[in-house]
């Protein structure tokens, strides 16, 4: 007797229609949970900019660095720029107290607007210096 081993056709064609059924309702799940994982970690970026915005604005206090135009020592990250006892708008300010996950870009920090934005993909997080010493420093998140 002759022992066949392997596949038929039609075993090989359910197969592959059977994977592309698979593949078409998959995809658009695994699409959306990459969308909600971005915007969770904007989320997490906006946190860790609130953060470092009150820690440093605390030490601004201690030390008396509230002036429109000062700045702060740190051991670690050396002098750090400030505006009003926040973090300057800036590389020099938050930007040097920041850590960015993969595949986020800091943007152009604009003097006129007072800003620094990071960007990936379809989400800005926009870093606003305060406007004045009654002001706070604010952080805004847009995710499309």
């Amino acid at each position: 007797m002759r022992s066949n081993k392997g596949f038929t056709l039609i075993e090989l064609i359910v197969v592959i229609v059977v994977l592309g059924i698979l593949a078409v309702t998959a995809a658009p799940k695994f699409i959306g949970v990459q969308d909600e994982a971005n915007g969770a970690v904007a989320d997490g970026i906006v946190g860790s900019i609130t953060s470092a915005m009150s820690m440093t604005h605390g030490k601004a206090l201690v030390s008396s660095s509230t002036a429109a135009d000062d700045d702060v020592s740190d051991s670690n990250l050396g002098t750090i720029e400030m505006v009003f006892g926040y973090p300057e708008a800036s590389s020099l300010g938050i930007g040097k107290i920041i850590d960015l996950p993969q595949g986020w870009t800091p943007g152009n920090a604009s003097a006129a607007t007072s800003t620094y934005t990071l960007k990936k993909d379809d989400c800005t997080i926009t870093y606003t210096e305060a406007a004045d010493a009654s002001s706070t420093a604010t952080v805004a998140k847009v995710c499309s």
